[in-house]
Parts: structure tokens; C-alpha cells; sequence
């Protein structure tokens, strides 16, 4: 995405030269148009964007794949795992890092409403011609995986935040089912999933919580959860949930920490 960055800039720069070299003042504005170079800055900040939100979505998908690469037995593997008896260091860990990264993007990205029209066009004070290379870049999220890791992000916090869940949501459940879980082990992707769920996804107050305002995509991304649930459960020999009063308390007392 880098280097694809960079040749476009390139581009933008030579062919500015060219005309400035060659022709007159006013030459200069008929040929280099002012709206192709908006529109060339605009498609070049998102796919600087884009790479940011794959290189932080990797990052954090390291932490997911080294959990779930555990040894297939032992008291540490998935299947021979014992009771549960709160959430996992790495869920801590994947919440910290979000956290972490919510505070850095609010200085340098406002947050948006979720019914604001800037935010369905992508933001920015950008001419309808803009707008409509935004869509044609795929702007918004398709139903499929490989739709919402290539669609263009808006320049808000909240999408910024959203995409990058999904695409860690994308590898949780692809880990998940590389694994054979015992009841136990069930019982605790279960209680780590819906911690996870409690903290990144329900409205509230900084730093704990990501999103001040339910995000545009809080009902798809709700699913999400209960599907890696429903996967794990396919993944178990004999999936017992936890008592749900059980559940909430520990969720509960952790919240509390």
C-alpha cells in the first residue's frame, strides 16, 4: 500500500512540474485542474489510512494468534483446559492496546455522529466529484470479510476504531476454528468474547470505553460476536455454556478491577 502511495504521489508531483515548465500561469491552471488534484490527495490519504488500520489490525491479531497456539494437550491446551476463572491475559491485553489506540486517534481525529452525513461520505469539505470517487473507491462496509478489509475507511475515529475491530474480529473467528475446545475451554472463549463485547462495543466514558456514541456498524459487529460464539460451540465436543448469573458476575467483577 506504501509503495502504491508514494507512485502516486510521484505522479502528482511530476506532472505539476511538467506543466510548470512548459507552460504559462494560466496554461498551468487549465491543465493541472484543481479538483484532479484534490481528488488524487483524497485517494492517497486513504490508502495511507488503509495501511495504518491493516498494520495496527496485524498487530493485534499477533496477540490472537499466539493465545490460540497453545500445545492440542495439556493444562494450557483448549481441550483439557480447567474451569474458568476469569478472563484471559490476552483479552487485557487486546483491550489496552484498542485503548491505547482510541486516546492517540483523538488527537488527531474528531469523532462523529453515527447518523452524520459526513460520515456516510467519508468526511472532509470535498466536492460532489470528490464524493463520487470516494464511492467508486468502495466507500462504506460490504457484507463479507474481504469487502470490509479493502473498502476505503472514513477520516473519523469511529470508523477508523470500527475497521479495525473487524478486521480483528476477522482473525478471531478464523482462530477459533482451528481449535478442538473442551467444555471448559468453551466455557472461557465464551467469557473472554463477551468481556471483549462489554468493554469495545457498549457506549461509555474514556479511556475504558472506545466509542462515546453506539458506532453505525454496533449491530453487525454484535453478530460477529455471537457467531464466533456459535463457532467455538461447533468447535466443542460437548459445548455447556456457563450458568448466564455465573457469567455476568465474573464479567461484572472484572469490570470492576
Amino acid at each position: 500500500a506504501l509503495p502504491a502511495l508514494a507512485k502516486r504521489l510521484k505522479s502528482l508531483f511530476d506532472t505539476y512540474s511538467r506543466a510548470k515548465a512548459t507552460s504559462s500561469s494560466n496554461a498551468i491552471e487549465s491543465t493541472f485542474d484543481e479538483v484532479k488534484i484534490q481528488e488524487s490527495l483524497v485517494a492517497s490519504a486513504h490508502t495511507l489510512l488503509n495501511a495504518f488500520c491493516s498494520l495496527e489490525s496485524h498487530s493485534l491479531s499477533q496477540l490472537l494468534v499466539q493465545a490460540f497456539d497453545a500445545p492440542p494437550t495439556g493444562p494450557s491446551s483448549w481441550f483439557e483446559r480447567g474451569s474458568p476463572q476469569g478472563v484471559d491475559m490476552m483479552i487485557d491485553m487486546l483491550v489496552e492496546e484498542l485503548q491505547s489506540l482510541s486516546s492517540l486517534l483523538n488527537n488527531t481525529f474528531v469523532p462523529v455522529a453515527a447518523d452524520s452525513p459526513s460520515m456516510k461520505d467519508g468526511g472532509g469539505a470535498l466536492t460532489s466529484r470528490s464524493r463520487s470517487h470516494q464511492r467508486s473507491l468502495g466507500m462504506g462496509w460490504g457484507h463479507s470479510s474481504k469487502e470490509e478489509t479493502s473498502a476505503s475507511v472514513p477520516f473519523f475515529k469511529t470508523a477508523i476504531i470500527t475497521a479495525i475491530i473487524k478486521r480483528l474480529f476477522t482473525t478471531f473467528i478464523e482462530c477459533i476454528r482451528l481449535v478442538t475446545f473442551g467444555t471448559f475451554g468453551f466455557q472461557q472463549v465464551s467469557l473472554n468474547l463477551r468481556y471483549l463485547s462489554s468493554v469495545i462495543l457498549t457506549p461509555g466514558s474514556p479511556p475504558r470505553h472506545l466509542f462515546s456514541s453506539p458506532p453505525p456498524d454496533l449491530p453487525q459487529l454484535q453478530r460477529s460476536v455471537d457467531k464466533m460464539i456459535e463457532a467455538a460451540s461447533e468447535r466443542t465436543l460437548d459445548p455447556v455454556p456457563l450458568d448466564e448469573a455465573t457469567l455476568a458476575a465474573m464479567i461484572k467483577s472484572k469490570l470492576a478491577e
